[in-house]
């Protein structure tokens, strides 16, 4: 490991051999007048078994690649984050200032995997219901402070007060406590094997930060930027969400040995800084890009071809982004009654909502039954529920069935927001369907991300809205903090069905992977049966960035770390 103390230092610090993988072309190697180490993985045979083992070597300046620091990174955000508060909201904006600014216990690597970060490792009991956390000696916080496992403890006690995924912990933590300055014990009910990863989430998260500055305070009641201290490679410096918000490169932050891993390994902060500019015009978002004015936007599918063949921009995308799902708020007359959602399911032509969004692209969409995507945490196919209910694109049936709910044709309200542009198209295209299709009046009501997200929280004066799940795919538990009968997220709009809840309970007490599948399909046929909200195609990730901008390999949340520029 390694400390970044002055700019004057930085050339000569530790820094890994490989280069990240990544969607962009590989940096021309410096060769620098310097011997340097690095930990790098082996395989040894120990009494006839091959074991993996680190080990420390020194490598030549003949095969060290330096890469620069400093710099800024100018990225976007199409909505403003409604907090920076992280364990009160699952906005995806927030998560993305968060990776950068705090740390977890436990973190996830590249092929999300629980691995460790703010602990350095674990032993669990044998009987899987004690699980002790050993600290990192010496990690500071921003504000100067060593990290404790006093602060890992108030920070989780804070965390189940404020928190919308508070019942991932609560019903299987017992107790969690200090034993020692830098060991934390945390005893289970009964053995979970979703333990490791309700730490590791990033959605939601429960960051590590300091007793001092987050005890005794509310959701919501951290001053901002002040009290938003952390542990990660980036501090925040500068926080007006509705223009721009700035993370500094934290000086005394010490990365891991070897390489980016997901969210941990070697998460060396190689730029000053770090500029996400709030710009909710997607067309605003497009220029900038194009003058060099940012460095890197989130695409529509229509206008992915158009960087192709361009000498400073490269286009990317990738499967698994997000799912494309239509909300219902679950306390209004109509979108209450399970016959009325189940119209709405029977009319949709899944596919040609999919398309009109991804401007006839057919590879920017994906009609899947299935509630996870085959690349994701847990897809679950060959299911004849799942099959039957999607894309049944049948107008008499759902007539039908809107008869049997008792609606007469009332105008109904979708509420929708234009900075994801996206979701805009999602939304005009699934109402044409529904107006055509059913002869249903539609009244859209377009607002920003923030004041949506509010309007999601208000138990009358809409009927339909709509979002993209993205965490989920990868950790099938994100959804039970979604519609949890318990659950404080605004996404559930105020859905609620024990069975559901009972299932998200035995995937989370399954003790083998055979059970926990059979809990989670058992969540897929009850989606598609009580429709929580209607899942309508999954949909990639689509970006571009400029071609200086190195290291940077797109994956579940844009991470800056072990990225920099290359003029």
């Amino acid at each position: 490991m390694f400390v970044i103390k002055k700019k004057w230092q930085i050339f000569s610090l530790l820094i890994v051999v490989s280069l990240f993988l990544s969607a962009c072309a590989t940096p021309t190697p410096k060769v620098v007048e310097k011997v340097v180490t690095q930990v790098v993985k082996e395989t040894v045979v120990v009494e006839g078994t091959p074991q993996v083992v680190e080990k420390v070597v020194t490598v030549p300046p003949e095969k060290w690649t330096g890469r620069g620091f400093g710099g800024t990174l100018n990225a976007v955000l199409g909505g403003a984050p409604p907090t920076a508060d992280v364990p009160t909201t699952s906005a995806a904006a927030t998560q993305i200032l968060a990776i950068h600014v705090h740390e977890t216990l436990v973190a996830f690597s590249e092929d999300y995997k629980p691995i460790p970060m703010v602990a350095k490792s674990w032993d669990i009991s044998d009987e899987g219901k004690t699980y002790t956390f050993h600290l990192r000696q010496g990690k500071k916080f921003h504000n100067g402070q060593e990290v404790t496992a006093e602060d890992v403890v108030a920070s989780y006690n804070r965390f189940v007060e404020i928190s919308p995924r508070a019942p991932a912990f609560a019903e299987v933590v017992e107790s969690v406590e200090a034993t020692d300055k830098y060991t934390v014990v945390i005893k289970l009910v009964h053995p979970s094997r979703m333990l490791l990863t309700n730490l590791a989430m990033i959605y939601a998260a429960l960051p590590i930060q300091p007793k001092s500055v987050i005890e005794g305070k509310a959701g919501g009641e951290l001053a901002v930027p002040e009290d938003i201290i952390g542990c990660g490679p980036y501090k925040l410096k500068e926080y007006n969400p509705d223009t721009l918000i700035v993370l500094e490169r934290f000086e005394d932050y010490e990365p891991l040995p070897g390489e980016r891993d997901g969210m941990g390994g070697a998460k060396i902060p190689y730029l000053d800084e770090i500029r996400y500019h709030i710009v909710p015009e997607y067309s605003a978002q497009l220029a900038g890009l194009e003058a060099g004015q940012y460095d890197l936007i989130g695409l529509l599918a229509s206008d992915f071809a158009r960087f192709e063949e361009h000498p400073d921009i490269e286009a990317f995308h990738a499967y698994p982004g997000e799912i494309a799902v239509m909300l219902f708020n679950h306390r209004e007359q109509y979108t209450k009654d399970v016959k009325f959602r189940q119209a709405i399911l029977a009319a949709l032509d899944m596919k040609e909502i999919g398309l009109y969004e991804a401007g006839g692209d057919p590879e920017g969409v994906r009609a899947n039954p299935y509630l996870w995507p085959v690349e994701g945490g847990m897809y679950l196919p060959n299911d004849p529920v799942a099959e039957s209910h999607y894309n049944q694109n049948d107008p008499e049936k759902a007539k039908q069935l809107l008869k049997e709910a008792g609606y007469e044709g009332e105008e109904l309200v979708w509420v929708t927001t234009r900075d994801y542009e996206s979701l805009y198209l999602m939304a005009v295209a699934t109402a044409d369907q529904l107006e055509k299709k059913l002869d249903m009046p539609i009244k859209i009501e377009v607002l920003d991300w923030t004041s949506m997200n509010a309007r999601w929280e208000e138990p009358s004066g809409w009927h339909f809205t709509n979002t993209g799940y993205s965490s989920f795919q990868y950790f099938p538990m994100v959804l039970d903090s979604y519609w949890n009968c318990n659950a404080v997220s605004a996404v559930r709009c105020g859905y609620c069905n024990p069975q559901l809840d009972a299932a998200f309970k035995a995937a989370d007490a399954a003790l083998t992977a055979e059970e926990e599948e059979a809990a989670f399909r058992e969540v897929q046929r009850i989606f598609w049966e009580d429709l929580p909200n209607i899942k309508i195609y999954d949909r990639p990730s689509y970006g571009a960035r400029l071609k200086d901008l190195a290291g940077y390999t797109p994956w579940y949340r844009d991470r800056f770390f072990g990225v920099w520029k290359e003029k």
